[in-house]
């Protein structure tokens, strides 16, 4: 328990000494009121005892405002914490924002490149196929003809652009958006195949035919994912378990279960 605040001052044992000194003044005197026993006391006696009781008190009121002051410090300071703290989070948040409109913005932009890339992969496939039939042709009326062919490119204007940056979409979905996009990229320097058979050519065009005509719905499905990340909806899975039901339904089609 903790003693008063006048007994734990400095100066205790001075207004013990002048209280004690009053008390035993009181005691020995025979005047009716305190007021007449300390007027008959002797002038010097009498400033030792206002001077005592004046020091104590001075000394209990600069004791009460330094502990005033220390509590209205650390107030202030705990004050000031707590306002710095409440300006991280706000930093924290609006960072945190920032990078998801960022993210949703990445995962804009490379949509719209895929959705505009689509009906040219389409189209493509479609060639292709035309072009697989006419070496074919040709084949048939001379198997060691030769000819030139252009394989197909795509722009991808957007995706380069964002490359630096795939990684904010996420690990899943950046990969997905890769693994289209390094079929939409297969460049060659020079982009023409020249003077070469036109039974190696028909059998090259039938496997790039292959190649495009999944890789529209997988354009699909890598969408799907990016929208995912614009606007929350439900996320369609991995391009990796994409493929693996496309082929197995493939494969379950190819032996008549």
């Amino acid at each position: 328990m903790n003693a008063p605040l006048w007994v734990r001052t400095r100066f205790t044992a001075l207004v013990l000494g002048a209280l004690l000194f009053i008390n035993l003044l009181l005691f020995v005197s025979n005047e009716a009121t305190v007021a007449n026993t300390l007027a008959r006391l002797p002038q010097p006696i009498a400033t030792l005892i206002a001077g005592i009781v004046g020091l104590g008190t001075i000394a209990w009121q600069t004791r009460r405002g330094f502990q005033n002051l220390i509590a209205s410090q650390e107030h202030r300071a705990e004050l000031d914490r707590a306002a710095r703290l409440h300006q991280a989070e706000l930093t924290d948040l609006q960072s945190e924002k920032q990078s998801d409109r960022q993210r949703r913005t990445l995962a804009a932009a490379i949509h719209a490149e895929l959705i505009a890339l689509l009906p040219q992969v389409h189209n493509t496939q479609q060639y292709l196929l035309l072009q697989q039939h006419i070496f074919l042709e040709m084949a048939k009326i001379d198997k060691d003809k030769k000819t030139d062919f252009r394989l197909p490119q795509f722009r991808t204007t957007v995706f380069e652009s964002a490359l630096p940056n795939i990684g904010m979409l996420g690990p899943s979905t950046a990969g997905d958006v890769i693994s289209v996009y390094s079929l939409l990229r297969l460049n060659m320097d020079p982009p023409v195949i020249k003077d070469s058979p036109v039974q190696f050519l028909a059998s090259l065009v039938e496997s790039l035919t292959k190649t495009y005509s999944n890789l529209g719905g997988e354009i699909v499905h890598v969408g799907s994912r990016l929208t995912h990340v614009q606007f929350g909806t439900a996320d369609p899975g991995t391009l990796y378990d994409f493929r693996k039901q496309r082929d197995g339904a493939g494969e379950a089609e190819a032996s008549g279960t």
